[in-house]
């Protein structure tokens, strides 16, 4: 699960020190960064079957859908 918090970190710095760039991928989805996205999204989908997973990766899950808005 510290994997899970890392990447949870590193997607929110990337926000927050590349505000332009986030702004530009809203504007301009990027269709394979979507695939991953939603790939990485299924792949975490398994582990919140569990209880304790579950917890853990709803951030994540929130992260994932922000970076692809072709999903939302």
């Amino acid at each position: 699960m510290v994997m899970i918090t890392s990447l949870e970190k590193a997607i929110w710095n990337w926000i927050e020190n590349y505000p332009q760039e986030f702004c530009e991928i809203q504007q301009t989805p990027d269709e394979e960064l979507s695939r991953v996205c939603e790939a990485f999204f299924d792949i975490l989908e398994a582990l919140s079957e569990y209880k304790k997973g579950r917890t853990a990766v709803w951030a994540l899950h929130m992260m994932l859908l922000i970076l692809s808005p072709v999903s939302l």
